[in-house]
């Protein structure tokens, strides 16, 4: 009876050793639980920044584009600009050889009416 009860007492001992590394290794796993659960907080926190970030840089495109398609416009309506004063240029610069020509001719027209007076200065 008394090596049963030794027996026992060790066997209480082994289980009592047995409960106490379960009870270790369930606190060890519920700390890496919560662990694990403040990363995947941490993780969503940051997640939610970065959709935020890129939110904003999407606002931010969109005003790029924008600013593009302004300049673009804005090219092409001084190209339109530069081909209408490339005409106008040509244009006059076409009308100020017709009046240098047509002074000529009156130059010309003028020496013929000189000689012409010449006739009656005699």
């Amino acid at each position: 009876m008394v090596a049963d009860s030794k027996r026992s007492i060790e066997k209480m001992e082994e289980v009592n050793k047995h409960l106490q590394e379960q009870q270790n290794n369930l606190k060890s796993t519920q700390s890496e639980f919560a662990n694990v659960s403040s990363g995947i907080v941490n993780t969503r926190s940051q997640s939610g920044l970065v959709d935020g970030q890129a939110k904003e840089c999407d606002v931010s495109r969109v005003g790029v584009v924008d600013i593009i398609s302004r300049i673009s416009s804005i090219s092409e309506q001084n190209a339109v600009s530069t081909q209408e004063t490339t005409a106008s240029i040509q244009e006059l610069t076409a009308t100020i050889n017709l009046v240098n020509q047509q002074a000529v001719e009156v130059k010309d027209q003028a020496q013929i009416l000189e000689e012409a007076m010449q006739f009656f200065k005699l």
